[in-house]
């Protein structure tokens, strides 16, 4: 396969980053130049942002590290879109 330049932006990619809570875990979509605020996510789940140990990602959403899609997760994982992917 080789590789070919897209000639897109970072913040025109979705990232897709996975956290703990409790035994549960969920997924936040947001723009790819988008940092979690560790106030705001606090703010908003209640809790420090806590990404899912290396060990547990496939096994808790059904992806390999680097390719964890919000897409047919395994049951129970929630989605959760950051408003930064709207564009004005």
């Amino acid at each position: 396969m080789r590789w070919r330049k897209l000639y897109v932006q970072a913040d025109q990619i979705a990232k897709t980053l996975a956290f703990s809570f409790e035994d549960r875990s969920f997924v936040v979509v947001t723009s790819g130049m988008t940092r979690i605020s560790n106030q705001k996510f606090k703010k908003v789940f209640n809790q420090r942002p806590r990404m899912l140990p290396h060990d547990q990602v496939e096994t808790m959403t059904g992806y390999r590290i680097g390719g964890v899609c919000p897409f047919a997760l395994n049951d129970g994982v929630k989605v959760y879109l950051y408003y930064s992917l709207k564009k004005t």
